[in-house]
């Protein structure tokens, strides 16, 4: 990977906000607020287009957004949710009857799924 020169490109070194797209809205709204526990920074319903915006610690935007038919699931993780003790995000999550995969062996981390099927990875901080 040789030298790459930025100066003139238009782009920042940061993403402004992560979607998911849902079909189940008000269920994916639950699972995102009540299980993983974030709060909504705002919703609208503009054109009858539920949407939930997040706004993470990290300056990221968090935003699921309700389609009018099943999407197909996001079949890998394409982020993760930081965590501070991964056995204790683990019991939780199985707790509240969330699929969840084992701990890796390094045990940094685990994969689960939201309510829609879409496969979410959590690492500790």
């Amino acid at each position: 990977m040789g030298e790459h020169i930025t100066d003139n490109i238009p782009f920042k070194q940061k993403i402004g906000n992560c979607y998911v797209h849902v079909f189940d809205f008000e269920r994916a709204y639950d699972f995102y607020t009540n299980i993983l526990g974030l709060k909504p920074a705002w919703t609208s319903n503009d054109n009858n287009k539920p949407l939930a915006g997040f706004n993470m610690e990290n300056g990221t935007g968090f935003i699921i957004v309700g389609m009018p038919s099943k999407v197909t699931p996001l079949p890998y993780a394409a982020f993760h949710f930081q965590c501070t003790d991964v056995a204790e995000a683990h019991r939780y999550l199985k707790e509240k009857g969330i699929q969840v995969t084992e701990i890796s062996d390094s045990g940094d981390g685990f994969e689960f799924w939201d309510t829609e099927g879409n496969k979410l990875h959590t690492m500790a901080i």
